[in-house]
């Protein structure tokens, strides 16, 4: 899978006492993963984020998932090699995913003292007929 998103196209500011403030810069996010069969019930999908903004760095996320019996998956990843993090997902009912997240930065982060807990309940709709109907629900 390859996936490209400008979610802001137009890049907003406003003039403020002849001083220009900007509103909030483009954000650009490139995303690549694949899906590696290791047998009918495991399938192993690495992935990569590249996340971009006029005036920073470039951001990447290295993930890589166990997905087993199309239900669960597990998995680690890492932001810039600054933050690790572990992440698992169950799949309920068709529709519905939940995946709870660990986020654990180190001595090169900015957040060095904030680990991030983060719980997160999805649900696939199915608003155009071809949406429903991929290889994998993760």
């Amino acid at each position: 899978m390859l996936g490209l998103s400008v979610p802001r196209m137009i890049s907003s500011s406003f003039d403020m006492g002849g001083q220009k403030i900007d509103v909030y810069q483009q954000h650009y996010y490139l995303l690549g993963s694949y899906l590696f069969h290791i047998s009918e019930r495991l399938v192993l999908k690495p992935s990569v984020l590249l996340k971009a903004v006029s005036g920073a760095p470039l951001s990447t996320d290295l993930n890589v998932n166990l997905i087993i019996d199309r239900n669960f998956s597990g998995g680690v990843y890492t932001r810039n090699l600054n933050a690790y993090g572990i992440l698992a997902s169950i799949s309920f009912l068709d529709k519905f995913k939940l995946t709870y997240a660990l986020e654990v930065p180190t001595n090169k982060s900015v957040g060095t003292r904030f680990v991030t807990n983060e719980i997160m309940l999805s649900m696939r709709m199915s608003v155009l007929r071809y949406h429903g109907n991929t290889v994998s629900n993760f």
